[in-house]
């Protein structure tokens, strides 16, 4: 795949950084719907996304157009990178001086490697803008290390067992997790990380 793509960088370099990521989403989710074994490995659907990153940023347009203006995403399940992207997308068009600072967790490490090509490909970052998506579960021990967000989008996976990061969990009960569901409900932990990342202030 690398190889084809290799052919038509030319024309790869001369695409709007949209399509690219449209490219990239496609082969995305060519790639999973092959090999997917869990819930966890689908792909948000593409016209979703745009809707959700509109509802959170819409309402608080005229402050995030301010030049300059700082922003920290975060996604606990970030997968192939739409939500982190689409909102990247949407920040510098109300503000292409916007200051993004981008985090994210993705337990599959072919995943993860997804939604790093996904943002870079994008060209959405300038220099002073940071990301940090790690190849880790947003349960574990590290979940918590991650500066807060102003805003937190995420699909988590639903019907997965947290049987893997159950110490972790149980260590961390009555901090990031104020209680604890069934083995089966791991998506009410995504919930209460995604509570627990937000900026309060």
């Amino acid at each position: 795949l690398v190889e084809s793509l290799g052919r038509y960088s030319a024309v790869l370099h001369a695409m709007p950084g949209r399509d690219r990521n449209a490219l990239f989403d496609q082969i995305a989710m060519v790639s999973v719907a092959e090999t997917a074994e869990k819930s966890h490995e689908a792909i948000t659907p593409r016209d979703v996304v745009p809707l959700v990153v509109d509802l959170c940023l819409r309402p608080h347009q005229v402050a995030l157009a301010q030049p300059g203006a700082l922003t920290r995403l975060y996604d606990p399940a970030f997968g192939t990178g739409g939500f982190l992207v689409e909102a990247a997308r949407k920040l510098k068009v109300y503000s292409p001086s916007a200051m993004l600072s981008v985090y994210g967790h993705e337990v599959l490490t072919r995943t993860a490697a997804m939604g790093r090509g996904n943002l870079l490909v994008s060209a959405l970052l300038g220099k002073f803008d940071k990301f940090q998506l790690n190849g880790q579960s947003s349960l574990g021990e590290n979940g918590g290390t991650l500066p807060a967000a102003h805003y937190v989008m995420c699909n988590p996976p639903y019907g997965d067992k947290w049987t893997d990061d159950r110490l972790a969990v149980q260590a961390q009960q009555g901090g990031r997790f104020r209680a604890l569901p069934a083995i089966s409900d791991g998506q009410m932990l995504f919930m209460q990380q995604a509570v627990d990342r937000l900026k309060t202030s």
